[in-house]
């Protein structure tokens, strides 16, 4: 798993060809902008746009990404983090199987106290929950919680993320809601040369 933190440090890495040796990689959109864009314009109001209304605009991004990543490991997964707007994440299998699938953010509203460290939570949930050997849904809502815990917290990663129990009942809960997986596309699917 690969997370981009600092967007044009980065960028020198996927240039010297990183991503190939990926399998995972997690940026939120304006890491995603850097990675994918050849035009190497970094000034802060590219890097600073607004996410689009409608978040299918981002796949072409995503897919470009994708793309840099090597054909040797089982799967290649691009995941963006789009704040309100959920998450976004696409698979490509070695047998060029394409899932593209978005979860919505959480539908409980987290009265933000503090974004920091909200980001790492979420990877520290999505990673934990792939540890367990969950599916790609529970392990989207698994970040979710951890994510949405820290945006309640005052602390960078929150205290009352732990494998308790209370993501399960709170996950739970919220798929009473109606929150659920949104798949956008699943099938064949090869690139261009």
């Amino acid at each position: 798993i690969l997370e981009p933190t600092a967007p044009l440090k980065f960028k020198q890495f996927v240039d010297a060809g990183i991503l190939q040796f990926t399998s995972i990689v997690t940026p939120n959109v304006t890491e995603l902008t850097v990675i994918t864009d050849d035009k190497n314009d970094f000034s802060i109001p590219n890097l600073l746009k607004p996410l689009p209304k409608d978040i299918s605009q981002i796949l072409p991004q995503m897919l470009q990404c994708l793309s840099k990543m090597s054909r040797k490991t089982q799967f290649r997964s691009v995941l963006t983090t789009l704040g309100e707007k959920g998450v976004l994440y696409c698979q490509l299998s070695e047998d060029n199987i394409l899932q593209i699938v978005h979860l919505p953010k959480a539908p409980e509203n987290p009265h933000i106290k503090s974004s920091s460290g909200a980001g790492d939570s979420f990877l520290g949930g999505f990673i934990a929950n792939i540890c367990k050997g969950n599916g790609i849904e529970q392990c989207l809502k698994g970040g979710t919680f951890c994510a949405f815990k820290s945006l309640k917290s005052h602390e960078t990663i929150s205290g009352v993320i732990s494998d308790d129990g209370l993501a399960a009942k709170t996950i739970k809960s919220w798929n009473e809601m109606g929150w659920n997986l949104n798949v956008f596309y699943e099938g064949e699917f090869k690139f261009e040369k």
